[in-house]
């Protein structure tokens, strides 16, 4: 009951808030409606078993083809920056319009009560398993884009990462086969099933609320393309400009240091190399071999390595000055060049006399 409620709840919060993400939330605000109903109409067929409440349970058997939708647009609106709601979405409703109508056929409904019996419910209860599972990996799919597609224009990832998408992705599905292990079990694992999903409303909630656009300062960007980049034989530029190109981008971020901007973005950097954000991002991808986050936050861990060696300094002082913004990055990325943690390469930096040894030419 708890989690029925506040899952209507938030869905009602989350449709009237204002918001820059506003058309994104309301995917949101459906999909938890969704799941609000569906836990209060298993709810009120189990603890009351009236059939006063027979609508209850047609409402189950159309609510659990859309939440499934629901998340997964609402993945997409958060990932995609040019995502706009289409008439192609209908066909991710097709299995909720076809139980739509089957439920408002009575004659329909009669029908397959005479042919399933009492197993009518788990037949429902098994195609919307089945379409939850199926959307719990197209959700880890659009999950593994985005963390391709924000590598390649942005240097700090920590908040835009989504990996709580990720989590998702695994909830539904084990969310999902634990509703057929029930199904098949005669309800044994109910209470399970109401815990986990109550828990799942808490946290959909809480990253609903405090998720930010994460293209609110790229939508002027011309490097944001839906598809990542084809081959060199695609791109304006030849060889020999992209080898020149990827010497000057080197060349400014010896000298400009824009790395030390916690922020940077390839937009920010593109102005400032005075090329276009695509030329820009081909270049290092192509010629320098790497994606923007590696690209810029190995510069930052160069940094870092001469600002350890030359004095005694608090580390995640050095991480602050450098460019990064939060200790956890700072650490992952220096141990991926490095293969140790900053504290572990100041103490082999430091000679046999205590002594920091000079920095290498």
């Amino acid at each position: 009951m708890i989690g029925a409620g506040i899952a209507l709840l938030v869905a009602l919060a989350l449709a009237i808030q204002p918001s820059r993400k506003a058309v994104t939330n309301r995917f949101l605000a459906a999909a938890l409606a969704c799941l609000g109903l569906d836990l209060l109409n298993h709810l009120v067929q189990v603890r009351l078993a009236n059939p006063s409440f027979i609508f209850l349970a047609q409402i189950g058997y159309l609510v659990g083809f859309l939440y499934g939708p629901f998340f997964y647009f609402y993945t997409k609106g958060l990932t995609e920056p040019d995502f706009r709601p289409t008439s192609r979405l209908v066909w991710h409703l097709i299995p909720f319009l076809c139980a739509a109508a089957v439920v408002a056929d009575l004659r329909t409904v009669e029908t397959i009560r005479a042919v399933f019996g009492s197993r009518t419910d788990q037949v429902f209860q098994s195609a919307q398993q089945l379409q939850q599972w199926i959307y719990g990996l197209l959700i880890y799919r659009v999950y593994r884009k985005h963390r391709k597609r924000i590598a390649n224009h942005f240097s700090d990832t920590n908040h835009i990462d989504l990996k709580w998408a990720r989590n998702l992705s695994l909830a539904i599905v084990i969310l999902g086969s634990l509703a057929f292990l029930n199904s098949a079990s005669n309800r044994t694992l109910l209470p399970n099933l109401y815990f986990g999903a109550s828990l799942l409303t808490l946290y959909i909630a809480y990253f609903g609320f405090t998720q930010p656009k994460i293209y609110a300062f790229e939508e002027e960007a011309t490097a944001l393309p839906k598809k990542e980049h084809g081959s060199l034989a695609k791109s304006s530029l030849p060889q020999i400009k992209l080898e020149s190109k990827a010497a000057e981008i080197r060349k400014l971020m010896q000298t400009q240091k824009p790395y030390l901007e916690g922020n940077l973005t390839l937009a920010k950097l593109a102005r400032l190399a005075r090329i276009p954000a695509h030329d820009l991002s081909l270049v290092i991808n192509r010629e320098i071999g790497k994606n923007f986050f590696d690209f810029v936050n190995e510069y930052r861990v160069r940094d870092a390595k001469k600002r350890l060696r030359e004095k005694e300094v608090n580390i995640l002082e050095v991480a602050f000055d450098v460019g990064f913004n939060s200790k956890s990055t700072f650490y992952s990325a220096f141990k991926r060049f490095e293969n140790c943690t900053p504290l572990q390469f100041r103490e082999r930096s430091l000679g046999a006399t205590g002594q920091l040894e000079p920095s290498p030419t």
